[in-house]
């Protein structure tokens, strides 16, 4: 099966996720959501989705086995790493199993998604969704945002060690998304324009190799 774009989004369950899918797919793209959760009721008819934990890597093996089943080695493949889940804890309240969670949410999950994607097919773009707290250490974020940094380091080192050309790489790191709320927050990045811009610039194909951005509020300097 050869579609123009796939795009793989993760953490499709709501939020982020289901405005990014809801925004590829008006743009007339392919989409192929994930998801831990069952199917959300906001998806549109036409997205494919699968439920299944990206942060159990034989369940992500699995999953990129049947997309390569499904899909030619040559596809064009957009991967949103966007799964993940906050933490905002003291670090000396926080149980070691709580850690450990949130480093299999926020850090494995892409590992394991990643790992996959390249495993299948011989090219693509990865965009992770990160975290402002990934590059500014913070109270009570200090286990979310090691997560998240470590995300950061080890996609910026696969820029340099996967074939050039063939992978392209981009880490986000928004601030505060209304990812529930259907309302605008104070302070905010509202999802849905959120989606807008970051779809926008999975297409900027060119740039994935040399560009972190960080995403604040529409309208205020970074």
């Amino acid at each position: 099966m050869i579609v123009t774009s796939v795009f793989v989004i993760t953490g499709a369950n709501g939020g982020l996720g289901v405005s990014l899918a809801r925004e590829a797919h008006q743009r007339g793209f392919q989409i192929e959501a994930v998801s831990r959760s069952p199917r959300s009721h906001e998806l549109p008819d036409e997205v494919e989705f699968t439920q299944m934990d990206c942060a159990v890597q034989d369940e992500a093996s699995a999953y990129w086995e049947n997309l390569a089943q499904k899909y030619a080695a040559s596809q064009d493949i957009v991967l949103f790493n966007n799964a993940g889940k906050y933490l905002n804890k003291p670090f000396t309240a926080t149980e070691m199993a709580e850690i450990e969670q949130a480093f299999q949410a926020n850090f494995f999950s892409s590992v394991y998604m990643s790992k996959g994607f390249a495993s299948h097919f011989n090219s693509g773009t990865i965009i992770n969704l990160n975290s402002y707290a990934g590059l500014h250490p913070k109270a009570d974020l200090s286990v979310y945002g090691a997560a998240k940094a470590a995300q950061a380091y080890l996609y910026a080192a696969l820029r340099e060690e996967l074939p050039s050309g063939a992978f392209r790489i981009m880490n986000l790191y928004p601030q505060r998304i209304n990812t529930w709320s259907e309302e605008r927050e104070a302070d905010t990045i509202d999802k849905t324009e959120a989606a807008q811009w970051i779809i926008d610039m999975a297409l900027l194909r060119g740039s994935f190799e040399i560009t972190d951005c960080t995403l604040v509020p529409f309208g205020e300097t970074p």
